[in-house]
């Protein structure tokens, strides 16, 4: 019997870049500032998407392959710390995707006080398929989301020079 190779997963989207405005930090209680969304939820313009990238099943299975989002990467603490629903989320803990649309970020008190250079830092999520040995075992993709935090100037150029500013698609509304 011949099997078919085991592909990575695949998404519509790879790397994404969020900028985050200085504007858009609330202060909440104690002075820090409330977690802002990362934005990863589906719209109109976005959507957030994974599948196992195989066409078949697994031999000997009648379901699809299932697929876990695992935290590899998150910015430094002195950044600011990536919520789900409120709770801190660490380095290597699994999520749905669903789990994963509902990221936020909660940047440190003194961010906007910081260099540009110094208001950027990404997050890491890896996407693995639960594929079995003879086909290749378990597969991976990764998904990058780099974060800026911008200080509203008027001044395109300071954002321009921000590492992942993209004034494409970080300037629409």
């Amino acid at each position: 019997e011949v099997l078919a190779v085991n592909d990575n997963p695949q998404g519509d989207e790879n790397f994404i870049e969020r900028v985050i405005s200085t504007e858009d930090l609330v202060e909440g209680d104690g002075g820090a500032f409330n977690a802002v969304s990362l934005g990863l939820g589906n719209t109109p313009n976005f959507q957030l998407n994974f599948d196992s990238g195989d066409p078949n099943n697994d031999p000997g299975t009648v379901n699809p392959q299932t697929l876990r989002y695992t935290i590899e990467r998150l910015p430094d603490q002195e950044f600011g710390s990536v919520k789900l629903n409120g709770i801190d989320v660490a380095i290597g803990n699994e999520l749905s995707l669903n789990q994963v649309k509902q990221l936020s970020l909660q940047v440190a008190t003194d961010i906007a006080t910081r260099e540009p250079s110094q208001r950027v830092d990404s997050i890491q999520i890896a996407i693995r398929d639960d594929g079995v040995i003879p086909t290749g075992g378990e597969r991976s993709d990764v998904l990058k989301i780099n974060v800026a935090i911008a200080k509203p100037s008027g001044n395109l150029q300071e954002l321009m020079n921000i590492p992942g500013f993209n004034p494409s698609t970080d300037l629409t509304p």
